[in-house]
């Protein structure tokens, strides 16, 4: 395993476990200041690609989309300012997102086109990983427990699937 991916999966897990440890502790800003620190490191250090860019900021998008759909339709609520004040996903989500697509860039090559695949493993671990935040009490699922297994698992499979489809394109495009 090369450095450049061996940091990309180092820094996301540090980012994960500090955005969810931090906001467990309500300190809401520290998750996404350690993503805004990792991904700084990731451009300067290791690789810059403006395409790259382009992809976090989508990631953004779709991941503050997904998070804000399941708030407003009570599936899961979160810890954090903004679903408080402004009823959307809060900010340590989304740039969990960001990270998140750090890693798709990178260190999930081996998935390229791959999309079937990526779509089983995802909507299986798609509810694993809100039920890991849910035991750290960052977020509270709302709803009943099967049908929200169901939402969150057909959401991953095809929004994640997604995101490597257009990864693989923005890729293809440099």
């Amino acid at each position: 395993m090369n450095k450049k991916i061996t940091f990309n999966i180092i820094g996301f897990y540090f980012c994960w476990w500090a955005t969810l440890y931090a906001s467990y502790l309500e300190y809401y800003f520290i998750g996404p200041i350690f993503v805004v620190l990792f991904l700084g490191i990731h451009f300067l250090k290791i690789v810059y690609h403006k395409y790259e860019l382009y992809f976090l900021f989508i990631c953004l998008l779709i991941g503050f989309s997904i998070d804000t759909f399941f708030l407003k339709f009570n599936i899961i609520s979160y810890k954090g300012y903004l679903p408080e004040v402004y009823n959307v996903a809060p900010m340590w989500v989304s740039f969990l997102w960001v990270c998140f697509g750090a890693t798709i860039y990178h260190s999930f090559k081996w998935v390229k086109t791959r999309y079937l695949l990526m779509a089983i493993l995802s909507a299986i671990s798609g509810p694993l990983i809100y039920f890991s935040a849910e035991n750290l009490k960052v977020v509270t699922v709302l709803s009943d427990t099967n049908l929200y297994i169901a939402i969150i698992s057909i959401t991953w499979f095809l929004f994640i699937p997604l995101l490597i489809f257009i990864s693989d394109r923005i890729v293809e495009s440099k």
